[in-house]
């Protein structure tokens, strides 16, 4: 005899997004999980700094995914 036991998953996934309001795109999805809003901070200061040194609205905005069963 065989069970199988299926596990909890959360439905949604919360994510971080950092978004461009000048170039309408997307720059980074990272899962509060991991980056809290520091670690946030820190990528935005560090691998996006580009667009805010040239002057672009960055927004960090909540992103939630649903998960498929």
């Amino acid at each position: 005899m065989c069970l199988i036991l299926k596990t909890q998953m959360p439905v949604e996934t919360e994510f971080r997004e950092i978004y461009c309001n000048n170039c309408k795109k997307v720059l980074g999805r990272y899962n509060i999980k991991f980056y809290n809003d520091d670690k946030i901070g820190e990528v935005l200061k560090t691998n996006h700094v580009e667009h805010v040194r040239n002057g672009h609205q960055v927004k960090i905005r909540r992103f939630l995914q649903k998960n498929q069963e």
